[in-house]
C-alpha cells in the first residue's frame, strides 16, 4: 500500500491509497477499509468513518473489485485539514494503520513523506469504498 497525491480545496483534504496485489492468482476486493491515524509511538489517533459521500462530492457504493495478479487498485480518503477544528486541535499522525475489507491484518505506511505534516480534523475523517471512483457534484 502507498499514500498517493493529496489535493486540498478550502481547508479539505483528498488523498489516494493504492493497494497493489503482489500475489501470483487474481484476487477480490469489496467494501470499506479500515484506516486508523497513528502517532509515532503507535498510539490510535483516530478511525476514519465510512461514507461514500464527502466535500468533495460522491463515490459510488461499495462493490466487488478484482484485481489481477500485479494489478492495484484504489480508494481515496477526505478530511478536513485546518488546525484547529473548531475548538478541537487537528491530529497530525505519523503514519496510517489499514486494513483491507475483509481482512485481519493490517499494514501501516507512512502519512506523509514528511511524518507529522498532514494535519486531519478527527470529527470529519472518512474512508470510501475500495475502486470507487469520485462523482464529483
Amino acid at each position: 500500500m502507498s499514500l498517493g497525491i493529496t489535493q486540498d480545496a478550502t481547508g479539505n483534504g483528498r488523498t489516494v491509497v493504492t493497494m497493489v496485489n503482489r500475489s501470483a492468482s487474481t484476487c477480490y476486493l469489496g467494501g470499506y477499509p479500515g484506516v486508523e491515524m497513528v502517532d509515532a509511538s503507535g498510539n490510535n489517533l483516530g478511525d476514519a468513518q465510512r461514507s461514500a459521500d464527502s466535500f468533495f462530492g460522491t463515490y459510488a457504493a461499495p462493490h466487488r473489485v478484482e484485481i489481477s495478479a500485479g494489478g492495484s487498485t484504489f480508494f481515496e480518503l477526505t478530511y478536513g485539514g485546518n488546525d484547529p477544528c473548531g475548538t478541537t486541535p487537528a491530529q497530525h499522525p505519523a503514519s496510517l494503520k489499514i486494513t483491507p475489507p475483509g481482512d485481519y491484518d493490517a499494514a501501516t505506511i507512512s502519512a506523509n513523506p514528511n511524518p507529522g505534516n498532514m494535519t486531519v480534523c478527527a470529527n470529519y475523517f472518512q474512508v470510501h469504498p475500495v475502486g470507487s471512483n469520485l462523482q464529483t457534484r
